[in-house]
């Protein structure tokens, strides 16, 4: 069974098997297992530093900032590959670069040098997981449904972050506390993606696009058209802005909530946990809805709704610093969770725009600049909001940045228009 996408006289163009899925499951699956195994040291740095006998925060450094400098650099150079060396090997690539890795920690035991070694290998499978999947929508589904597929694969990094929180723990308490033991187990969801693409070559082969015979000349031509339009810059900024908004609202506000007044607002870190879930759940949910909303809401108006992604989120992002919400909690968890329901539409809003606007052998090289670049805001966003808080000694003034970032981020949105050069 196939479904055929129309061309403008109503005649059927493009046949796309109903392989495509099993496709997109395989993605799914391989874009929760690469934030299983980024997320999974996060919880247990404490026990992981005494092993190594460092510092927790050198830990923290070695086992999280890392993955946000290296993952982000895989993603811009996996982009630029994806389309030549194809889906199926690009995901088995990914997979054997978290599961390879993920195995080794208890060959390598506590030696410092290894561990940073295998650290460092471990994010490269993130690229071509992330660079892959917007090529994959633009090849092996209609138009109608590719913003249903980055909507799913927001939905699947949150989930993965949510699988790794519970795992983790779990797997360093049936490994007696060995926390080398409890990342080899993380490798188990890696091998599933694995498996499962291994049988997408007994598959269909993919649609036929008209841009399927281009030669290298036509290529190089339609990427110096790309990005020579102003649209190819504003989308690397929009994504900056978010991933800066992203990151800032999952490692500062945690602290917020738990943290003694008047620093923090004192619930402890129990409370902080359950506010901080309810935020990721209602994230999950906003990436999994937004094809509809984006589809027959905003009639796929990029701009305009990424801009009211941005202004939503700033407003209830804002609130939180105010006692009339902080103190009540049956204000705090809904406020919270609109906050990340709307910032959750960003992402996969940027990938539809890029599959909808740029020929398919674009879309890899784009998304994954837009998004390597802006994976890196999380440099920035941390640094900058430990320094205020050190600084000011309570975290509104955090607050604020991530506040004004996200109303900058509205007001590029405002340049966020396809292209002149295609018409996709």
């Amino acid at each position: 069974m196939s479904e055929h996408a129309l061309n403008p006289t109503g005649e059927p163009s493009i046949s796309y098997p109903a392989f495509r899925w099993y496709l997109m499951l395989v993605m799914l699956v391989a874009t929760a297992a690469q934030t299983v195994v980024m997320i999974a040291p996060a919880s247990m740095v404490e026990f992981i530093a005494k092993d190594l006998h460092i510092g927790v925060g050198p830990t923290t450094a070695l086992m999280m900032a890392t993955w946000n400098l290296v993952g982000p650099a895989g993603t811009i150079v996996a982009g630029f590959f994806v389309y030549r060396v194809g889906i199926t090997r690009m995901f088995l690539l990914g997979c054997a670069l978290l599961i390879i890795p993920s195995l080794l920690y208890p060959v390598v035991g506590n030696n410092l040098p290894a561990v940073i070694v295998l650290r460092v290998l471990q994010p490269l499978g993130v690229g071509p997981i992330y660079a892959t999947a917007p090529v994959l929508a633009a090849i092996w589904f209609p138009p109608a449904q590719r913003s249903m597929v980055a909507g799913l694969q927001g939905f699947a990094t949150s989930l993965g972050v949510a699988i790794g929180f519970g795992a983790a723990p779990a797997a360093y308490l049936a490994t007696n506390k060995n926390w080398l033991a409890m990342m080899a187990c993380m490798a188990i969801v890696p091998i599933i993606a694995l498996i499962m693409t291994l049988v997408i070559p007994f598959g269909p082969k993919p649609p036929k696009a008209k841009e399927s015979h281009q030669d290298e000349a036509s290529m190089a031509r339609d990427w110096k058209l790309a990005t020579s339009e102003p649209v190819f810059y504003v989308g690397i900024l929009v994504m900056l802005f978010m991933c800066w908004c992203f990151v800032s609202t999952n490692d500062l506000t945690p602290g917020y909530f738990a943290v003694s007044k008047p620093m923090g607002v004192g619930y402890g870190p129990v409370i902080a946990g359950k506010l901080m879930t309810t935020l990721q759940v209602l994230f999950m949910l906003g990436a999994a809805a937004v094809a509809p909303i984006f589809e027959k809401i905003f009639r796929e108006n990029a701009r305009v709704t990424v801009t009211v992604a941005f202004l939503v989120f700033a407003v209830f992002i804002f609130s939180i610093s105010q006692p009339f919400v902080y103190t009540n909690m049956k204000i705090l968890y809904p406020v919270l969770g609109i906050a990340g329901f709307f910032l959750a539409w960003v992402v996969p809003v940027c990938i539809a725009f890029v599959t909808l606007h740029y020929p398919a052998h674009l879309v890899g090289k784009m998304i994954g600049l837009w998004f390597g670049i802006g994976l890196f805001a999380g440099v920035p966003a941390i640094g900058i909001g430990s320094a205020l808080l050190t600084k000011t000694g309570n975290y509104h003034a955090s607050i604020y940045v991530v506040t004004a970032i996200a109303v900058v981020g509205a007001i590029i949105a405002q340049w966020l228009k396809p292209p002149k050069a295609f018409r996709c």
